[in-house]
């Protein structure tokens, strides 16, 4: 399985990160080539919560179902991915530190095929998570702004 991991320090609490992350839909604002998130599911919060999100991979739009997995607000969030091309799931975990919050997310990534291709889709998982990889920066970085305004009483989440 590939993976890519970011890590930055938010100058605001983990419940201001928090807020931004459980904000469904308002993933499209923050997170690169996001353009639509959708719950599933009755629950908003909790183990189970299901969503469905609409993005675009080097161009192509793509569907994949996220489902949250762990649940320990505000300082543990994951998703499994289940999608048509790409499975995995993304860890996002936040620590309060004396000066906010130290924000830690990790995605790992392997591809929804039968056995006979997963290898060669591995390798081009792999190359194809290179060039993700500063997307991903981008949208933490994105997400850390969206919190730091929630900590200043900006609309947020």
């Amino acid at each position: 399985m590939a993976g890519l991991a970011v890590r930055t320090h938010v100058e605001a609490g983990q419940e201001a990160c928090w807020r931004v992350l459980t904000d469904w839909e308002g993933y499209p604002s923050w997170m690169k080539g996001v353009r639509h998130v959708e719950v599933l599911s009755r629950e908003r919060e909790g183990v189970g919560v299901r969503l469905r999100r609409l993005h675009r991979v080097f161009g192509f739009p793509l569907l994949d179902d996220l489902e949250v997995v762990e649940w320990a607000p505000p300082s543990r969030l994951v998703l499994e991915r289940r999608g048509p091309i790409l499975e995995g799931e993304a860890r996002i975990l936040t620590e309060a530190t004396a000066y906010g919050t130290s924000l830690s997310w990790n995605e790992e990534v392997r591809p929804a095929l039968p056995g006979y291709l997963r290898l060669p889709a591995s390798i081009l998982v792999a190359a194809a998570l290179r060039l993700w990889s500063p997307l991903l920066a981008s949208s933490v970085m994105a997400l850390k702004a969206r919190a730091e305004g929630v900590r200043a009483g900006e609309p947020g989440g």
